[in-house]
């Protein structure tokens, strides 16, 4: 994920699973998962903005988002 890079509050309809890999990414406004960080995301839930000021290399698992999902 590119510096500065923000995606905006969505839902997914499958869990979506997040590995850092390098970097670290802020979920919300408290959580930062940092370099062998795992996130979940469960389906259907609403996910906290995220946001890398570092950027960040991740392993990510689960469906795209469409422009749709956002919130």
């Amino acid at each position: 994920m590119p510096l500065s890079l923000s995606i905006p509050s969505h839902r997914h309809s499958r869990d979506e699973e997040c590995v850092v890999l390098q970097g670290a990414l802020r979920i919300g406004s408290q959580l930062v998962v940092a370099a062998g960080g795992y996130h979940v995301a469960r389906a259907g839930v609403l996910h906290a903005p995220i946001t890398t000021e570092e950027g960040a290399l991740i392993f990510l698992r689960g469906e795209s988002v469409s422009a749709g999902q956002f919130v």
